[in-house]
């Protein structure tokens, strides 16, 4: 209750205004108090002066109070209205209590009124706090119903032997796009979305639940836009009351936990394989390095020393590359994106540069086009690490004997047909007329440690490394190549536009 109330009360007669106060006072009514005594300055009051109580006399000239119930109304008042009036009769009294009056006080036993007033501000309080439990209810439903229509589970009832569903809950449409009278129309609907390569394993559980009661599955389903969906199914046999067996179950929509648990399994993959390939190929030049300098110690012979050297030389080298790429691979992974504004022609000439140690690098010719219409801010080291390794490899590979071995480097940009103009794209493609690639091993060349061919003495984390590098600028990478006749690799990456 407020520590003051206001209370607006509708009596023509002084005398009488006066007793109602005296005895809310004696009452100990803590109040402030507005009288009124017409149609006007009653409506003017519930606006202005927003009574928490009104005491109503019944006939005042030209007004009464089942007419001030209908403007109380009429201005959505929800304290209580209390009739304080001469003598009426009972059919009267009730007549107001229907119209919307609280309680009534005759005049002539106004020591009722204190509690009357008190009782009716605890009955209407009571009722405010019924109307908002209801209205919180109501909206907690709106929220359940709509949470429910939202969460990817559907619940459905077959029967246990032909497995025809009998019941399907709207839900499913939520995940599925499939009106639930599909599956009442075709028997067979749910039946025939499970993958082929699992419906025989679905079958077998759901035809095992007599013996176990409830069990447990998962499978891919088909759904509207021809794609499958992972699903975790849950269902169990129900006794009716007539005796009568079905089965009770839910399907849940798992696409995204099964996508995160095979990545995990790729990357727990890709971690074992690092870790065993990386120090199988470390371990392997720092043992040879070992065995050559415990030979050169017993070796007398400064052609032979020399020998030694030249291939601890060549081993340092590979252990080197080893931990370079290595290192690279990590950094791909791990290391957040500086851009930068990259100048592609300074770039490929230092790599180029760098080429010139390998032994095929004289023979071949090199050819380079660059045609970019904007300089490009990106991010220098996955650019950089994808042109090291596609151009390395174009110049290790080529045949250093063959007719005019050559490898040709494209670099440009391109707005794409695409209806968002605010992207375009560069394309970086290395083509050469080397060695090439055998079909059985084009599945694999973006492989971690992946070695094609006898002739490749590299660490094998190249093609790796380009492919990791393009995903994080979120571009692609293909790849052409004929054995015996040449490759081309083309990586596609988005650029914003200046």
């Amino acid at each position: 209750m407020q520590t003051q109330l206001r209370i607006l009360i509708l009596e023509d007669s002084p005398s009488d205004a006066e007793f109602i106060e005296r005895e809310l006072k004696k009452g100990g009514i803590d109040y402030t108090a507005k009288i009124t005594d017409t149609e006007e300055s009653f409506t003017e009051a519930l606006a202005t002066f927003l009574p928490d109580v009104i005491l109503s006399d019944h006939a005042l000239p030209g007004f009464n109070s089942i007419e001030a119930l209908a403007i109380c109304r009429k201005h959505h008042f929800a304290g209580p209205f209390i009739l304080v009036t001469g003598a009426v009769s009972e059919e009267f009294a009730v007549e107001c209590l229907k119209s919307g009056a609280d309680d009534y006080i005759l005049k002539s036993k106004l020591t009722r009124l204190p509690s009357a007033v008190t009782g009716a501000l605890k009955k209407a309080e009571a009722e405010r706090e019924r109307s908002q439990a209801i209205k919180n209810l109501e909206e907690q439903n709106v929220f359940m119903s709509l949470l429910l229509k939202s969460i990817p589970i559907a619940q459905y009832v077959c029967k246990p032997v032909t497995h025809e569903v009998t019941y399907m809950s709207n839900n499913i449409f939520a995940f599925s796009g499939y009106h639930p009278d599909q599956f009442m129309q075709d028997p067979k609907f749910w039946h025939d979305q499970i993958h082929p390569e699992d419906r025989p394993r679905v079958m077998q559980e759901l035809s095992s639940l007599s013996l176990h009661n409830e069990r447990s599955m998962e499978y891919r389903w088909l759904v509207s836009d021809q794609t499958y969906r992972w699903i975790y199914d849950r269902a169990k046999i129900i006794h009716g009351e007539d005796k009568q067996l079905f089965i009770a179950g839910a399907m849940i929509d798992i696409t995204l936990r099964k996508e995160a648990e095979e990545k995990l399994a790729l990357k727990n993959k890709e971690l074992n394989t690092f870790i065993y390939r990386s120090t199988h190929d470390l371990r392997g030049p720092l043992m040879t390095i070992l065995g050559l300098t415990n030979v050169a110690q017993d070796e007398e012979e400064m052609q032979e020393l020399r020998n030694y050297i030249q291939m601890i030389d060549e081993c340092t080298h590979k252990l080197d590359d080893v931990l370079l790429s290595l290192i690279t691979s990590i950094s791909i992974k791990e290391t957040e994106a500086v851009s930068k504004e990259i100048n592609f022609a300074e770039m490929v000439n230092l790599i180029l540069d760098d080429c010139k140690e390998l032994e095929t690098f004289e023979a071949i010719k090199i050819h380079t086009e660059i045609r970019l219409k904007n300089n490009l801010v990106m991010d220098e080291f996955a650019v950089h690490s994808i042109l090291k390794n596609v151009i390395e490899n174009a110049v290790k590979y080529s045949k250093g004997a063959k007719d005019n071995p050559y490898v040709s480097i494209f670099i440009y940009d391109t707005i794409p047909n695409v209806p968002n103009g605010d992207m375009k794209e560069m394309k970086i493609v290395v083509k050469d007329n080397g060695i090439g690639i055998s079909a059985r091993n084009k599945d694999k060349v973006f492989d971690m440690f992946f070695r094609g061919t006898q002739v490749c003495k590299g660490s094998g984390l190249g093609l790796y490394i380009v492919k990791n590098a393009a995903e994080k600028m979120n571009g692609t990478v293909a790849i052409a190549s004929t054995d015996g006749v040449g490759t081309t690799v083309e990586i596609t990456l988005p650029i914003k536009k200046n």
